[in-house]
């Protein structure tokens, strides 16, 4: 009797796996990283301790300048003249380790006297320090900022004042520090308005103040 043999299996068949419905792998995949930025250096000790801006100005020097000022906010627009104007700043420096510098202000007002101020800068103890000199200003050409306080004209005087100022900025800390101070009117004569008779003619007057602080709100006057 004939015998017949089921069909054989493809070769390959064995090493093929089923493949089993509802299960997808995937292929392994492979990621690669750029390496680490390169930190930034270590501070050199050279800038150890240094502020963040160094600058030192060996001088500075402004001569014979002018300014002339008009201020309309009073009730007669007042104008002022300072001329002769010399500034001088020297060794002024920043940073955490400059030492104060020294300054120099001085000028003649067009209606007659000087101002000159000297002192200190120190901007590493939020202070200046000011040695303040007006002499022989002549007062009725301040007359429009005398009217808002005072009835009456002035007819003839000279202003004169000397005071030592030690002027404190730092933040939230502000205060004006006079020791000592004086100051004097030579010649004073004050006018009625419109003319006519002089209430006051003296001679010379002034006073001296040993210690005036704005912090503390407290003057001692002799």
């Amino acid at each position: 009797a004939a015998t017949s043999l089921p069909p054989s299996a493809p070769a390959n068949a064995a090493a093929s796996p089923a493949a089993t419905p509802g299960i997808v792998i995937a292929a392994p995949s492979i990621a690669t990283s750029a390496p680490n930025a390169v930190p930034p250096p270590a501070a050199t000790s050279t800038n150890a301790g240094k502020s963040p801006l160094d600058l030192t100005v060996e001088s500075v020097a402004v001569t014979n300048s002018a300014v002339k000022l008009t201020d309309n906010s009073l009730a007669t627009p007042a104008t002022v003249t300072l001329q002769n104007i010399n500034v001088g700043l020297k060794q002024f420096a920043l940073g955490a380790k400059a030492s104060p510098a020294a300054y120099e202000f001085s000028g003649s007002l067009g209606g007659g006297g000087t101002i000159a101020v000297t002192g200190k800068l120190d901007l590493a103890q939020s202070q200046v320090t000011s040695d303040i000199v007006i002499a022989q200003v002549d007062l009725p050409a301040l007359q429009a900022y005398a009217q808002p306080a005072l009835a009456a004209n002035f007819g003839a005087g000279k202003l004169n004042a000397h005071a030592t100022v030690q002027t404190t900025f730092a933040a939230g800390k502000f205060n004006l520090h006079v020791e000592p101070a004086n100051f004097s009117v030579d010649n004073l004569e004050l006018d009625e308005p419109g003319g006519g008779e002089k209430p006051v003619q003296w001679t010379q007057f002034g006073a001296t103040i040993t210690q005036a602080d704005l912090a503390t709100h407290q003057a001692v006057v002799q």
